[in-house]
């Protein structure tokens, strides 16, 4: 198990160039098992060469059982090694000719006129560079999935996920081993399979998947066999049932995005303001955060017996969001009004945005309740915190409620840990009470973007901060090293963000 997290982190944090190319020439260490299936084959066959050279008058029903038995076996070990060794050295050593390259051309509109082998694996390499989120050894992007083969998220049609223990019987008894696989299904009614070896990661990859391709069919592997041997009107009629679902989230998507009000007023960090703000120009703003922002309804948002009137959206520099929700303050000159305020990571930021401009307010009892100065627009930035004399553990959970605590024990500390792993808890903040300097900690939970942990920290010696993608018991141990004092990194696999704190707090750089 350590050994499959060691090159899980390998992947996550030290990517290669070419993912593809790795992929394939991974299949030489292959040999291995066809020199394994060889020796098999060929004791068999020695037993059955000697059983041919005996005296066979005397033999009984059951010595020719084991003489036509004991060639069978020869003879398929011996098939399943040349089988084993070609394939090896083909995808190995002319990975144009590789069942990794043939998967990614076939699932090509036009797979007769395909570019060559580089630009396959270089359209797969640069979408799991880019988006691509690991589950083991299996990544996940926006448009390919990449596993022992590699599959076309917008053909995609049916998902089965495996987790069983497939029991052998031998002469020394039962064996017992566990299989955890993924199969997809096509539109072309071919699948492509690929095994896990941690079956922790096979339900996240699922789930990361079905954000990816939301009107796949996503089944138990006990119905693998059913959709397996479909006949083609069966087929045709799981791909109609497909076109009806994405037909009917795209048309209740366009409608949403059709009853956005243009009543809106964005007033960005710069002072510029405009009327003409949509979808586009909102996930824009949340996907390269230059700064808050404040989105102003032209016309009052009432529910009940409270009238909202903007929405201010600030980044927290660790990817997610701080929402204050402002009502009506009870005069021009009023220093306060009443408002809310709530802590949410970037899709569910876009999901409540979207639902204000529509004229909405989401449920206000996940919001906080605070006093919002009047005038939010010359509400000043988040500051960098540069000193702190007690110790503080903050707390925002997987709802976006934010909790913080000035005493709290090692204990508490370990809960937030076990919560970060568990994934109730989206982000933990941590500064230990000590004397030597400025420390800090911060976990931020993936979304479904990237399903990884983000933790960062500040070097106390050089003051500088570093921030690195890991899995969540990654991270959740590196937290607790942190408030035991055993956090010592040689900050070689880190990235030094300490320019862009700066420039976010308005200090600028010496």
């Amino acid at each position: 198990m350590r050994e499959n997290a060691n090159e899980k982190n390998r992947y996550q944090n030290h990517p290669p160039v070419d993912y593809c190319m790795q992929r394939t020439q991974g299949r030489l260490t292959r040999l291995v098992l066809a020199a394994l299936f060889l020796l098999v084959g060929a004791l068999f066959g020695v037993g059955f060469l000697a059983m041919l050279w005996e005296d066979r008058s005397d033999w009984g029903i059951e010595n020719y059982a084991v003489f036509i038995f004991a060639g069978l076996l020869c003879a398929g070990f011996v098939i399943s090694s040349v089988y084993e060794a070609y394939t090896s050295l083909r995808d190995g050593l002319f990975p144009e000719k590789s069942c990794l390259a043939k998967s990614i051309r076939s699932q090509l509109p036009y797979p007769e006129s395909a570019p060559d082998v580089k630009e396959l694996f270089a359209m797969v390499n640069r979408d799991i560079g880019q988006n691509g989120q690991w589950f083991d050894r299996i990544a996940v992007g926006k448009e390919w999935v990449l596993g022992d083969e590699v599959s076309a998220i917008s053909r995609i049609r049916v998902v089965f996920g495996r987790n069983e223990i497939v029991r052998h019987h031998t002469q020394r008894g039962t064996q017992s081993t566990r299989v955890v696989e993924l199969y997809i299904m096509d539109d072309r009614h071919q699948v492509q399979a690929s095994s896990l070896r941690d079956l922790r990661e096979l339900e996240p990859l699922m789930e990361c998947l079905a954000l990816r391709a939301p009107d796949a069919l996503f089944l138990s592997y006990d119905e693998f066999t059913k959709y397996n041997v479909m006949e083609e009107d069966e087929w045709q009629k799981v791909l109609q049932d497909y076109r009806r679902r994405k037909g009917q989230r795209e048309a209740t998507q366009h409608q949403y995005s059709d009853e956005m009000q243009q009543n809106m007023i964005l007033t960005r960090s710069d002072g510029s303001v405009t009327s003409r703000v949509d979808g586009e120009e909102l996930l824009k703003l949340l996907n390269q955060p230059s700064g808050a922002f404040t989105l102003t309804a032209g016309k009052p948002v009432i529910v009940g017996e409270h009238i909202f009137t903007e929405m201010r959206c600030i980044p927290d520099g660790r990817g997610g969001f701080e929402l204050l929700l402002k009502e009506a303050a009870g005069g021009p000159d009023a220093p306060f009004c009443c408002g809310g305020r709530k802590y949410a990571g970037r899709e569910e930021t876009r999901s409540i945005l979207e639902r204000w401009m529509c004229g909405q307010v989401p449920d206000p009892g996940t919001f906080a309740a605070v006093r919002i100065p009047g005038n939010t627009a010359k509400e000043p930035e988040p500051r960098v915190r540069q000193e702190q004399s007690e110790a503080e553990l903050t707390l925002v959970s997987a709802q976006g409620v934010c909790e913080r605590h000035r005493r709290f024990t090692r204990e508490d500390i370990q809960i937030a840990a076990d919560r970060i792993v568990d994934g109730s808890c989206r982000t933990v903040e941590l500064v230990p009470e000590r004397k030597c300097g400025f420390e800090w900690m911060c976990v931020t939970a993936g979304d479904e973007r990237d399903g990884r942990c983000t933790v960062r920290t500040v070097d106390p010696a050089t003051l500088h901060f570093f921030e690195i993608k890991c899995t969540h018991r990654q991270a959740a141990a590196w937290l607790m090293e942190f408030a035991d004092g055993r956090f010592h990194p040689d900050w070689s696999g880190w990235k030094d963000y300490t320019k862009k704190v700066w420039k976010d707090a308005g200090k600028g750089t010496k």
